[in-house]
């Protein structure tokens, strides 16, 4: 529970002035307020035009799990013009580019996402490229693709049966 804790305190010994905003609830939630205290936001859930304001208030968006496995919340923040960081293991690798929307870092290792949300923190134009590339790939995705997608694999499948 305290990987993303420990990340951030790494990159505010660098950059004092980043602040760690987290949708979502649950007990990390709780967690890291407690933790960090006027360092994070936490508002928990958000929906609709709230997690759109977030979304475009920020800068960087940073999902270290290896849960999400349709990669959805990846694909909102490419799609609201955010580079993404994630793990180099389950569904949201599947979502971005790695070093063209994002960087994927390896799982659990601390070091590596604090390097690359430092590159972002300090390369406002790395940010911005990523950010727009980010937006132009989230809007290839949609549902009907995806499903025409899994039905060319059962087809597939049911040929070779």
């Amino acid at each position: 529970m305290g990987f993303l804790k420990d990340v951030y305190v790494k990159l505010l010994q660098k950059h004092s002035d980043i602040h760690l905003f987290i949708a979502g609830d649950g007990e990390i939630r709780e967690y890291l307020q407690r933790e960090l205290r006027d360092k994070v936001t936490t508002p928990g859930f958000l929906y609709k035009e709230d997690l759109y304001r977030a979304f475009a208030s920020s800068d960087i968006f940073v999902f270290p799990s290896t849960t999400d496995t349709l990669g959805l919340v990846v694909l909102e923040a490419q799609a609201s013009g955010l580079p993404v960081i994630v793990t180099d293991q389950g569904g949201a690798m599947e979502v971005m580019e790695d070093g063209e929307t994002g960087f994927l870092c390896n799982v659990n290792t601390i070091d590596d996402f604090v390097e690359k949300i430092d590159r972002l923190i300090t390369n406002k134009k790395m940010r911005e490229d990523m950010g727009r590339k980010g937006r132009i790939l989230a809007e290839q995705y949609s549902w009907d693709r995806a499903f025409d997608s899994l039905l060319k694999v059962y087809e597939e499948f049911v040929k070779n049966v």
